[in-house]
């Protein structure tokens, strides 16, 4: 008898010849058998199961390790992408927070400041423009100008 060592193989149930692994597998230490990759491990070819570095996930066949989409990022385990909540986004896909008072796009893959004489709506998904007597000189926050001051007409600055 010979001992089956060659990269990806094991023994076949016969004991006759060695047999290839397949993609999403890869042999026992003893190489008596193919066992299944578990969690966020991979096998591309058969030959051994290797970990799926963070940020990316594997496969449901666990044949590839590849990076979500952006406007998504992996879930919990690794296994697969979920898109991007609330006030984060992804641009590479992993979702990230977005810091106010900046604002995510509809798709969650950009994080961007509103322009001067904006603000950002209640859930940091739009700039929407100051109004009445408001006014924004950095885009966050549109705050009141006070009489006998007025408002430049791009609202982003208040003077005499």
């Amino acid at each position: 008898c010979q001992m089956c060592y060659e990269p990806g193989k094991v023994a076949n149930g016969a004991q006759t010849f060695c047999e290839s692994c397949l993609p999403g597998t890869a042999p026992l230490e003893d190489r008596s058998e193919c066992q299944s990759c578990v969690g966020a491990n991979y096998s591309s070819f058969g030959i051994a199961c290797s970990e799926c570095a963070s940020p990316n996930v594997v496969n449901e066949e666990r044949t590839s390790c590849t990076a979500c989409s952006p406007g998504s990022g992996p879930n919990i385990d690794r296994t697969g992408c979920e898109p991007c909540t609330g006030t984060t986004y992804s641009m590479t896909g992993q979702c990230q927070d977005c810091n106010a008072p900046s604002i995510v796009d509809s798709d969650r893959v950009t994080c961007s400041s509103c322009a001067p004489g904006e603000q950002p709506n209640d859930d940091r998904t739009a700039c929407v423009a100051c109004e009445g007597t408001s006014y924004s000189g950095f885009g966050a926050d549109c705050v009141s100008c006070d009489a006998p001051n007025v408002v430049n007409s791009d609202r982003t600055s208040c003077s005499d």
